[in-house]
């Protein structure tokens, strides 16, 4: 079971600690409209959603992996990506869910509900970046992955993957050595 993690004050959410972890407030847009966001912890196995569920919020990992799979017809799990602290999940569904989102070291994400996409963007100009960060990557990320199924071998895809994340590693500042 997910357990709640936010407290709350008269200015609104106060600095979230917990799991080792210290998680900033809101963005100041969400506080300034008077709209809050949850942080929700996840151990290991559980699902932060299903594929065919409404969507109402996406989320950004504040700590913790996620696999995002889509279920295939003969009981099979197709990974289509990872979730890694600082990433945005969930922001290219509506309606429902095209995939699942399984906890696979324990998380910590923040439910942003999905009504205050479009206010955030045009509020908050570092919000805005992160999404469009998001969406660049992600799309980036299924060309690659249509290139790596057609074309590469199995040790190639590998490989590709093992890159992908150091890349990552990177990015985030970290050892390019160092795989998280």
């Amino acid at each position: 079971m997910a357990r709640m993690s936010t407290t709350f004050n008269e200015t609104g959410p106060e600095t979230f600690v917990g799991a080792g972890i210290e998680i900033a407030p809101d963005y100041e847009v969400f506080q300034r409209s008077g709209t809050h966001t949850q942080v929700r912890q996840l151990d290991c196995h559980e699902h932060l959603f299903f594929e065919g569920d409404d969507v109402s919020h996406f989320y950004e990992i504040l700590d913790g992996v996620m696999c995002i799979y889509k279920l295939l017809p003969d009981g099979r799990r197709h990974v289509m990506s990872f979730g890694f602290p600082g990433d945005l999940i969930a922001l290219s569904t509506y309606g429902e869910h095209r995939f699942s989102a399984e906890v696979i070291e324990p998380l910590t994400v923040r439910c942003i509900p999905k009504a205050m996409l479009a206010t955030a963007i045009n509020d908050d100009p570092e919000f805005a970046r992160k999404v469009i960060d998001a969406a660049t990557s992600e799309l980036a990320e299924a060309r690659d992955q249509v290139l790596t199924v057609s074309r590469r071998s199995a040790i190639e895809r590998i490989a590709s993957f093992l890159l992908g994340i150091s890349r990552r590693t990177v990015k985030q500042g970290g050892d390019a050595c160092v795989l998280k």
